[in-house]
C-alpha cells in the first residue's frame, strides 16, 4: 500500500490543512496584487460560506505567508467583524520565496474560466430567481440562450442581466418585445448593442416613446443599417440608441429629443 502511496506522491501536494486566525497571516510580499477595497465590499455583502475557498499559506521561518486567497481573508475579516476570525488554510512548509512568487503567477495560467452561459445556465440549474425569470422570459418569446449567435438566440448574456438589474422585469420585457416586434428574423438584431441601445431608450422616454411607431419606422430599417449609422455617430451604446432615435423621429412632431 505504502509503495503505491509512493507512486502517486509526484501528483499529491506536499501539503497539510489548518484553522489559522486571520491575525497570524502576511499578505505583505512583493508579488501580491493590491487590494480591491470594491471587490472586497462586494463580496462581503453576498457572503454564502459555501462559497469560500482555501487560503493557500507558505509557512516559512515561522510566518504564514497567503500565497492565494488574501481577498478571501479579507472578506471574512469584514464579514465577521474581527481578525480573530480563523479560516481554512492548505500549507506549505517546504517554499522558499522564489517558489512562493512562482505559484502566484502561474497558479491561474492553465485555469479555464468560466463562460457567461456557463455560468447562466449553473445558476438556472440552482434554482436562483434572477436568471430563472429572465430564461422565462426568453422564451416566452420564443427566443432561447446560447453560447454563441445563433438565429433567435442571445448570446449576449451579460446584457440581459444588466438589464434586469438596473432597470428591472418590465424594461426587460420591453426590450425583448421591441426586438422581436421590430426586426424578428434578422440576423444580429439580439446583439448587445441593439439590447443596450432600445434599453437606453425606452428608460429615457417611458411611453412617450410609442411601440407601435418604433415598430413600424426602426424596422424598416436592417440591423446592419443602424449598425454603420451608429458607429458614424458616437461609440458602443449611445450610437445605436441615438441611430435609432434619429429614425424614429422621422416626420414626427414634436420629436424626442435625447
Amino acid at each position: 500500500m505504502k509503495e503505491k502511496v509512493k507512486e502517486f506522491d509526484k501528483y499529491v501536494p506536499k501539503v497539510h490543512f489548518e484553522l489559522i486566525p486571520i491575525k497570524n497571516l502576511v499578505s505583505n510580499q512583493k508579488y501580491q496584487r493590491g487590494l480591491s477595497t470594491f471587490h472586497i465590499q462586494r463580496t462581503a455583502a453576498n457572503f454564502d460560506v459555501r462559497q469560500v475557498n482555501l487560503v493557500k499559506v507558505s509557512r516559512r521561518n515561522g510566518v504564514n505567508y497567503v500565497i492565494n486567497g488574501q481577498h478571501t481573508v479579507e472578506v471574512i475579516a469584514a464579514v465577521s467583524g474581527s481578525r480573530n476570525t480563523p479560516v481554512w488554510c492548505m500549507i506549505y512548509d517546504d517554499l522558499d520565496y522564489t517558489q512562493e512568487a512562482n505559484v502566484f503567477a502561474n497558479q491561474q495560467k492553465y485555469v479555464k474560466p468560466l463562460k457567461p452561459y456557463e455560468v447562466f445556465m449553473a445558476n438556472v440549474e440552482a434554482d436562483n430567481d434572477e436568471q430563472i425569470v429572465i430564461l422565462n422570459m426568453v422564451e416566452f418569446y420564443n427566443l432561447r440562450i446560447t453560447p454563441q449567435k445563433a438565429l433567435g438566440g442571445i448570446c449576449a448574456i451579460s446584457t440581459l442581466e444588466h438589464i434586469y438589474r438596473n432597470h428591472g422585469v418590465r424594461v426587460l420585457d420591453r426590450v425583448l418585445r421591441l426586438c422581436v416586434g421590430t426586426w424578428e428574423g434578422e440576423t444580429d438584431f439580439l446583439s448587445a448593442n441593439i439590447l443596450r441601445g432600445i434599453t437606453r431608450l425606452v428608460v429615457a422616454f417611458g411611453d412617450d416613446l410609442q411601440d407601435d411607431r418604433f415598430k413600424e419606422k426602426v424596422g424598416s430599417h436592417p440591423v446592419r443599417i443602424i449598425s454603420r449609422a451608429a458607429k458614424e455617430r458616437n461609440a458602443g451604446t449611445r450610437g445605436y440608441a441615438e441611430a435609432m432615435l434619429d429614425i424614429y423621429n422621422t416626420r414626427l412632431n414634436p420629436r424626442l429629443n435625447s
